[in-house]
């Protein structure tokens, strides 16, 4: 009974060290950030290309390929921002009822292989434009 209790306090003694380092790191590098992606043109049904921009980390611009699945009225988008840095790969859900969705970051290659996020979007259709997408939130370096 004596060795148990030793052990589970061990145990949570090194839980108290090991589970706020976790979330700790990341908190710290976190970024206020924003992609503006601006299509230009429909390379095939589904494909869209452009131009985007951003601020915060990165703050860079260059220009991007959508690949875009609809489903009822969402859509599933895989946008991949190319620079002279490196690219970055985005991942988005939206709806078409409120123009509003949500991104994440899957992959970079670069200067951003490290580079993750998250937030919300907005979508917009000006007048002679395939559409706007804001995307705003967070970023941090793994």
């Amino acid at each position: 009974m004596k060795n148990q209790l030793k052990f589970l306090l061990l145990l949570l003694g090194v839980s108290f060290f090991i589970l706020p380092g976790c979330k700790k790191d990341r908190d710290l590098k976190r970024t206020a950030t924003t992609f503006t992606l601006t299509g230009t043109n429909e390379t095939k049904p589904g494909t869209l290309t452009g131009y985007f921009t951003a601020s915060g980390d990165p703050t860079v611009s260059g220009t991007f390929i959508m690949d875009v699945a609809q489903t009822g009225d969402s859509l599933h988008c895989s946008q991949t921002l190319v620079s002279t840095k490196g690219s970055t790969t985005i991942i988005s859900d939206c709806s078409l009822v409120t123009n509003t969705g949500a991104w994440y970051i899957t992959t970079g290659t670069d200067a951003y292989s490290n580079l993750r996020g998250e937030g919300d979007l907005l979508m917009s259709f000006p007048e002679n434009s395939l559409g706007i997408e804001a995307l705003s939130g967070y970023t941090w370096r793994q």
